[in-house]
């Protein structure tokens, strides 16, 4: 089969165009319409209120007085160069583009005495895409447009990522040395550094990481640059939702933002749906509730409830996983990412046709022709082992744990964790016990197993004289080469990646004891002199919060304990009981007898 390479790559562009509304234009020498020439003999200059936004009411006009400073300031500044100058940029002319693909752009035009970072900052924060002039003062050194693009980059960092594209959009020809230019200084920015460091794409002009895309590309009227970089202000919009499309060129990416657009859509519909009329009911349906501040999960749930059924009823799995969209993915990543699907342990190769046959009728029905081992599935889809392992893992904690201290969205200011079903905790030491066991405890790792409603309403009637809850709590091993299973995928404060077997036997329980929050009524995390989350128990030992188990796979794997404990202790024959494992009992002398009957197909 003839690969289709750009079937995919046109796949996620879709998606992106469903998914970006708004874009915010950063340049201080955009205008809305040509300068006009008074009637008088005497020149006469448009004057504009201190704004920072173009204002879309014609300018005043007014007579410049002789020695005015501003107007020599205006007549030297490349601010206010004619239209057609290779640096200016005719707003409406990119705002009518933009509108066109229905997404709605703003301007930001700075001036002299503006705070411009930090507006420019705050302008980009809601926005898909940033397009930023390079030259944005006197000094042409592009020195402004670097510290805006390193400040966006450090608040998305400060809120533990986003997708961002940034586009430079300059009459400055020499793209390859701009990018060099800001490649540079963000490789001694430590801030950003923590959020990925980016790459030199392969074109030389633009800069990339997993979440975000820096391009850079000419004006219309540049000069010196390369025709492939020169874009029409109407072509602009459609071109970058090309460049941002390459940042979600996964399977899972473009689900998710297209799962996300579809929630876009349909925002405001779900808004109407909890008008004001039904206030009265959910207040009598608190009213009613024992414990009334269960009311505020049931109105999360509806909410959730509502954004899911969305995604569902407009099909998006449908329209981003099925069969034919594999195999364009299938497509995409042999012929631009040059991969090979192969077993790396004996080294066979596997055709497109094979790939594709094992992805839409699944393992079981291609296992013979296939000859791939079950445990080597993941590998055939990554460059090496390793990095099969290493993604798993983290696909492992995706879709195992409700919350993480890292790499999740960013916590509310006054947010903390709560120490309840699923929370997985640390034991903190000090350096010279790191490694050795803690008292009586076989292990530094542990699970809460607190049934949900026992870990609220923490008041007088449930706690002990003392002041204490106890918190019962099953012990995790970290798998080591002699015993590699393992259950729980998780980092640690170190940000290690640490698989982790939790016991579900009794015998592999703790119990500690902690003081609850008397305002919240629930144990709460507090955040020690490192940042991290921490519980500190009645006995003073301090535990790291590492993240929550989903509240559904803790509640079924704690049903693993009480299984355990509903076990009845009865005697039986072992031969009877080993007959159902496999392997435990000599069958050799087994006979089957088929009666004349049924051997002569007589019933």
């Amino acid at each position: 089969m003839t690969p289709q390479p750009d079937s995919f790559r046109q796949h996620c562009v879709t998606g992106i165009r469903q998914f970006v509304q708004t874009a915010v234009v950063i340049d201080n020498e955009a205008y809305l319409k040509e300068n006009e020439t008074a009637a008088s003999d005497e020149p006469r200059r448009a004057e504009r209120a201190p704004a920072s936004v173009l204002d879309p009411q014609p300018d005043t006009e007014v007579a410049p007085k002789s020695g005015d400073a501003s107007e020599k300031e205006s007549s030297a500044s490349p601010k206010d160069a004619a239209p057609g100058s290779p640096h200016t940029l005719d707003a409406k002319a990119l705002t009518d583009a933009f509108h066109h693909l229905e997404i709605v752009c703003g301007i930001y035009k700075p001036d002299s005495g503006d705070e411009l970072v930090s507006l420019a900052t705050k302008a980009a924060q809601h926005a898909d895409i940033v397009i930023v002039d390079w030259f944005l003062d006197t000094s042409k050194t592009g020195g402004k447009a670097k510290d805006i693009v390193k400040s966006i980059l450090r608040r998305d960092t400060s809120e533990h990522g986003r997708l961002r594209l940034i586009a430079i959009y300059t009459g400055e020809g020499k793209l390859p040395a701009l990018a060099d230019d800001l490649f540079d200084e963000m490789e001694r920015d430590e801030t950003i550094l923590k959020g990925g460091r980016f790459r030199r794409g392969a074109s030389g002009v633009a800069l990339v990481r997993g979440d975000a895309k820096i391009c850079f590309l000419n004006k219309p009227e540049a000069q010196g640059g390369a025709p492939g970089d020169i874009v029409a202000l109407s072509d602009l919009p459609e071109r970058l939702v090309q460049e941002f499309a390459e940042v979600t060129e996964g399977l899972l990416a473009n689900f998710a933002v297209t799962a996300i657009a579809a929630i876009r859509r349909s925002a405001h519909h779900i808004a109407a749906l909890f008008r004001k009329e039904l206030d009265g009911a959910y207040l009598a349906h608190r009213s009613r509730l024992d414990h009334p501040d269960d009311a505020k999960e049931f109105a999360t749930e509806l909410v959730t409830d509502e954004l899911g059924s969305v995604i569902s009823m407009t099909g998006v799995a449908d329209e981003c996983l099925n069969a034919s969209v594999l195999g364009a993915w299938v497509d995409h990543v042999t012929a631009n990412n040059k991969h090979e699907f192969k077993d790396h342990k004996g080294g066979k190769k596997y055709s497109l046709d094979e790939v594709k046959g094992l992805l839409v009728r699944g393992f079981e029905a291609v296992r013979v022709t296939l000859g791939l081992g079950y445990k080597s599935i993941e590998g055939i889809f990554f460059e090496s082992p390793q990095q099969a392992w290493n993604h798993s893992f983290d696909f492992a904690r995706l879709a195992g744990l409700k919350y993480e201290p890292r790499d999740r969205s960013r916590f509310p200011v006054k947010w903390a964790p709560v120490l309840t079903l699923g929370t997985v905790v640390k034991i903190v030491r000090p350096r010279d016990q790191e490694g050795q066991a803690a008292r009586h405890l076989a292990s530094d790792y542990f699970v809460c197993v607190q049934p949900l409603c026992h870990s609220v309403r923490l008041d007088e009637k449930t706690v002990r004289l003392d002041g204490t809850v106890g918190f019962p709590f099953q012990t995790a091993t970290i798998a080591t080469p002699a015993k590699p299973e393992f259950n729980l995928a998780i980092r640690d404060e170190h940000e290690k990646n640490v698989d982790l077997l939790v016991g579900w036997k009794p015998r592999d329980g703790a119990i500690f004891r902690f003081r609850p929050d008397a305002a919240q009524q629930v144990v709460l995390a507090r955040r020690d002199a490192s940042g991290h989350y921490v519980f500190t128990d009645d006995d003073g030992q301090t535990f790291v919060w590492l993240g929550d188990i989903k509240t559904d796979a803790a509640q079924r794997s704690a049903s693993e304990l009480a299984k355990y404990i509903h076990t009845p202790g009865t005697n039986e024959f072992e031969w009877l009981r080993l007959a159902a494992r496999q392997g435990r009992i000599d069958y050799d002398g087994k006979v089957i007898v088929v009666s004349p009957t049924r051997a002569a197909g007589v019933e």
